[in-house]
Formats: C-alpha cells, structure tokens, sequence
C-alpha cells in the first residue's frame, strides 16, 4: 500500500490508496453512479433485463466464479449440478440487484416484491414482546435489503450488523437504501459497534446479522457448502446458543 500522501485513507481498515488504486475505485464508482442515475428514467422491467444482461455476461464470461458456483452448488445439493442450475445462481443475483436498485426510490413499497407470512409476524412479535430484544441471523440469499425494510414497515424495530464498503461513497449509497426504510446500520468494523448492538437489544429492538462472510472478530471454522469458512461466533452469543466445537457442518 501507498502513503497516507499518495492516496486517500480507506473507509474500512484505515489503509492508504495508491493513485492508481484511487484512479481504479474512482472510475468504479462513476460508473456505479452513471449506472444508478440511469435506472431512474427506466421502466421496472428494463432495469430487470439490464441486471439480468448482466448476470449473463458474468456467467459467460467469469469462468472462475462459475466452477465455483458448480462446486457449491454440487456440495449443497449432494449431487452433479446441471448447467440450467448454476446459471440459475447468476441469474437470482441478477433479479437481486434489480430488487435492490428499487428500493432507492421512496415509492417502492417493501412489500411489492416480498411477503412476511402472518405467523412469522406473529413469532416474530412475540419474541420482541418478551423484552429482551431479539438476534436474527441470515445470509446474503435472496433480497435481504428488502427484508430489513419489510420488517421495519411492519412496525418491528429493526437494526442491521452490517460491513462497509472498502470506499466509504458505497456506504453512503448503503444509508440511502437502508436509513429511509427505518433500518438502522450498526458497521462492526466503526468503535462502539459491540455496544451500539447491546444497546439495540437492552431497548428490546431486533438485531440482524449475515453470517456468511468472513470478518475479523471471533470465529468458528465451519464446512459451509463444500468450502471451509470462518463464521463470526458474534450473533450466537446474546442468544446464550454457541457451542465450543472445533468444526461445524453447515449445509
């Protein structure tokens, strides 16, 4: 890494950019940006057949990442996956992204394209009602920025642990899906994290965490879909429910 000189400290560790990594970030995110402004002059369906477009182009021509879908697919399933299977996989990030994209404009209602069952929201209200706050655990599958919103337009009060971007201009876009919606980020990574989430709790507000990506804070080296992976032990903790096991299977 550069000096503090040549480049611009980094939202997420503190790290300096090198120029070039500053010029690199700089035009990811005017494309982004140029991207986003764009979406908002288009139909719903157009933004849909843009991300799909590109969730094409990433499954033709991402050979890497589609082997390793093959593979983890094939460790969860037990079996040979087929072709029309994993480009399945790139092509519900696709319809992810669109979901996500929708969520920036402040007439999207949250549960245009997600439903919470009536007996989830009944267990679910129970659970806050003992006081105690409540620790919801997810992974990144599915529209899970919708999830939040949708919970938190139930009337649940809803923070999420969340990690920021490595170009704090990213995390800002993150507020602007999430703050609108009701959805209060806790970033582990910022000072007060831990105590911001036992405050949440002690207020007897709901707390969600994504367990699938690594991070630096105590883990459990797991088997997670064929891949050893280190989950944070964080979310299991306020619940009184971790086991000290040196492996875990997670299917």
């Amino acid at each position: 890494m550069g000096s503090a000189e040549a480049g611009t400290l980094h939202a997420r560790g503190g790290e300096a950019w090198t120029r070039r990594q500053r010029l690199k970030n700089d035009l990811i995110f005017a494309a982004a940006s140029s991207a986003l402004r764009a979406t908002k002059a288009l139909p719903r369906g157009a933004v849909k057949a843009l991300t799909l477009a590109l969730a094409l182009g990433a499954w033709a021509l991402l050979g890497p990442q589609r082997r390793r879908a093959r593979a983890r697919l094939e460790a969860a399933l037990g079996r040979r996956a087929t072709g029309r299977e994993v480009w399945a996989a790139f092509r519900t990030a696709g319809e992810t992204l669109a979901d996500a994209v929708a969520l920036l404009d402040p007439a999207e209602a949250p549960g245009a394209t997600l439903e919470l069952d009536p007996e989830g929201a009944a267990v679910f209200r129970a659970a806050l009602d003992e006081g105690r706050g409540v620790v919801f655990v997810s992974a990144h599958l599915g529209s899970w920025e919708r999830l939040a919103a949708l919970l938190a337009s139930h009337g649940f009060p809803c923070a999420t642990v969340a990690r920021e971007s490595y170009d704090a201009r990213f995390t800002q876009l993150y507020e602007r899906l999430r703050a609108p919606r009701g959805v209060k980020a806790i970033y582990r990574g910022r000072e007060g994290a831990a105590a911001a989430i036992a405050r949440e709790l002690k207020a007897g507000r709901a707390v969600g965490f994504l367990v699938d990506l690594p991070s630096r804070v105590p883990s459990l080296r797991v088997s997670l879909l064929g891949e050893d992976a280190d989950l944070p032990v964080g979310p299991a903790t306020p619940a009184g429910i971790v086991r000290r096991r040196d492996r875990l299977q997670v299917s």
